[in-house]
C-alpha cells in the first residue's frame, strides 16, 4: 500500500488518551478533502481517501496472478 502521503496521530502519552483521542477525531472531521482514516492502537492514520488499501492491493494481486485464496496477517 502506497502511504508515501500520510500522516500519523500518535495519543498514547497523552495524559488522557479518551481525551486525546476524542479530541483529534473532532479535529480530523473538519479537514477538507476528508482524508481516509484508519484508527489503531493510541494512533489515526490518514491517507488520502480512494487511494489503493492492503485490501485492494490483495484482491489485485490475487486477480493478477490468479490465486482463488489469500491469509492475511496483520498487528492492527
Amino acid at each position: 500500500e502506497d502511504n508515501r502521503y500520510s500522516l500519523s496521530l500518535h495519543f498514547r502519552m497523552a495524559k488522557s488518551p479518551a481525551r486525546a483521542e476524542a479530541a483529534l477525531a473532532g479535529l480530523v472531521r473538519t479537514l477538507r478533502p476528508r482524508p481516509r482514516v484508519i484508527p489503531g492502537k493510541y494512533i489515526f492514520n490518514l491517507t488520502a481517501a480512494g487511494g489503493l488499501n492492503k485490501g485492494r492491493a490483495l484482491s489485485a494481486l490475487m486477480k493478477a496472478r490468479s490465486f482463488k485464496r489469500a491469509v492475511f496477517v496483520g498487528d492492527d
